[in-house]
């Protein structure tokens, strides 16, 4: 048998695959995506790098050299060495992640340039080092212009396939995006669609079956059974409830069969009993409705009077809750008037916060703009300490062509250009510290105004309880003056009731008197009719009873 649980779980199963759906397809995008960038850090990114190494090392060791033809000194000699191991280096890092053709031809042509450098110029300096600078001026030095230029150039292929990679990757993203969306939006319907197709099979039956219970309620037995094709637990209720509309059917038309025969032979009782009693009727039955009515009016004034008595005990005790409640309202009263003077002040509180927030968001932005300016410096500076060290070099090539005579401006050239590398590294320093300055000064800003924004809304909320606050102290203060009206009003009823209830004793003391007279003077006709008025009495108790058993029976419809 199909239940309701298993429908339910059924629903669920379905939508927590769609959800496993979505996880998978989300988990394959990125994947990819994680695959692309690894791709472009791993391998395209560092062949950026050691290109631009290589060049600057190639211009490098041209500089070391021109200075150690000019002067001739062991320091640039070895400086020129440590360069020239830094790039094998360089060199082993870019075969290991480029392959290309034109790659290992780019390092062909490097090495050429190496082993020119060795026989053109380190053995011709031996020999004569005017021929060694002019092999150098005109060989040398172009060939590593062209160099550092093919190298720029390996770079910049590499830039450009960086951010092509880069703007698949982000094309690739903005797809996924999409179809994490699309398939979002199916599920969504999907989940929909199964909510209510559970919903419908659940709440259609049982709205069938309250319809049919409901025509039970009012006596109509007239309809069909109810059909159904479920077999869960609202095809039992189903069936249940056909079941029982079937049998309280039946056990109506047996009642009715039963109480019309038993007015029937009630009636032919009763008609009996008349003929019998004939003689005696008339003063045994006026004597027994006197003492009936009598008594009845006597047992009725009893009653009344304890009635009246224990409605006189709940109006005194609603009156003590009525002055209970007054009193409770009034604490109330005041704790909601406290409660309002607290929202008061704590919108003034929030007023505070907000401008204080407004002043912190205006000196991080002002701290921002003066992060930029001193960037704007910093890329001055580093300028500045560029073209100090091409004046450097400059000046150092001037020095050792002036020969001796230009030895004092050589070292002043050279303090120089140290000078200089040390500004351009502070400058270096510094702009890492700006722009971490900078991007950290936006995150504050970002905050300071998220921050602000929740202020306001929070002020707006607190606003909003104050006014409710308001509200709220008006209606205590209506219910407080109804409580007082309600607590007078029931002052004036329990004096009422006080004097009512004093008659009302009076009149069941008359009754009892007057009761007991008519039972002495009735005492022998009772006695001679006794037989006849029992079973008089019981025929008509029996009549009564089966007219309103077919008076429940008629609100059926069978």
């Amino acid at each position: 048998m199909k239940s309701l649980k298993g429908k339910i779980l059924r629903g669920f199963l379905i939508i927590n695959a769609i959800l496993l759906i979505i996880s998978g397809s989300n988990y394959f995008f990125t994947t990819q995506t994680n695959k692309q960038t690894t791709q472009v850090i791993e391998d395209q990114l560092p062949i950026l790098v050691v290109s631009e190494k290589l060049s600057v090392n190639i211009a490098e060791r041209t500089s070391q050299l021109s200075i150690y033809l000019l002067l001739g000194q062991t320091p640039y000699m070895r400086a020129f060495e440590e360069s020239t191991a830094e790039s094998k280096e360089l060199e082993k890092q870019l075969l290991a992640k480029s392959s290309t053709k034109e790659t290992k031809e780019l390092l062909e042509r490097l090495n050429n340039w190496e082993v020119a450098i060795n026989d053109m110029v380190f053995k011709e300096f031996l020999a004569d080092r005017e021929i060694a600078r002019d092999n150098f001026r005109n060989t040398i030095e172009p060939l590593s212009i062209i160099l550092r230029d093919s190298f720029q150039e390996l770079s910049k292929t590499q830039e450009k396939n960086i951010t092509a990679n880069a703007e698949k990757v982000i094309s690739a993203g903005e797809r996924n995006s999409l179809t994490s969306v699309a398939i979002g939006v199916v599920a969504l319907i999907l989940g929909i669609i199964i909510a209510i197709m559970t919903a419908n099979s659940i709440s259609k039956p049982i709205v069938r079956v309250a319809n049919r219970m409901r025509l039970i309620a009012e006596g109509d037995l007239t309809h069909d059974d109810l059909l159904t094709r479920s077999k869960d637990e609202v095809g039992v209720l189903i069936g249940s409830v056909n079941d029982m509309n079937r049998q309280i059917r039946s056990m109506a038309q047996e009642i009715g069969n039963v109480s019309q025969t038993v007015m029937r032979r009630s009636e032919e009782l009763s008609h009996s009993a008349m003929e019998v009693n004939s003689g005696s009727q008339q003063v045994a039955t006026t004597m027994e409705e006197l003492s009936v009515a009598a008594e009845t009016q006597a047992q009725s004034s009893s009653d009344l009077v304890e009635s009246m008595g224990s409605l006189t005990s709940n109006i005194h005790n609603a009156n003590s809750s009525g002055q209970r409640a007054s009193h409770v309202s009034s604490q109330v009263l005041d704790l909601t008037e406290k409660g309002n003077e607290a929202m008061t002040e704590s919108i003034s509180k929030m007023k505070l916060i907000d401008e204080n927030v407004k002043d912190a968001v205006g000196k991080v932005q002002s701290l921002e703009g003066h992060s930029k300016e001193i960037s704007q410096l910093v890329k001055v500076i580093s300028d500045i300490a560029e073209q100090t060290n091409l004046l450097a070099l400059n000046a150092a090539i001037e020095a050792a062509r002036a020969g001796e005579h230009g030895k004092g401006f050589a070292v002043v050239a050279g303090e120089v250009k140290k000078l200089a590398e040390q500004v351009a590294s502070s400058v270096s320093n510094i702009t890492g510290i700006v722009s971490t300055i900078q991007k950290e000064t936006g995150e504050v800003v970002h905050s300071l105004n998220e921050s602000f924004v929740q202020v306001e809304l929070g002020t707006e909320q607190i606003r909003s309880t104050g006014s409710t606050f308001e509200m709220i102290t008006e209606s205590i203060k209506q219910v407080v003056d109804q409580i007082k009206i309600i607590s007078h009003d029931l002052d004036n009823i329990a004096s009422s009731t006080d004097v009512m209830n004093a008659s009302i004793s009076n009149i069941a003391s008359i009754s009892e008197e007057s009761s007991a007279g008519i039972e002495e003077t009735a005492a022998s006709a009772e006695q001679t009719t006794s037989s006849m008025q029992e079973i008089a009495a019981n025929a008509e108790s029996l009549s009564s009873i089966a007219i309103d058993l077919d008076k429940l029976i008629r609100q059926f419809k069978v």
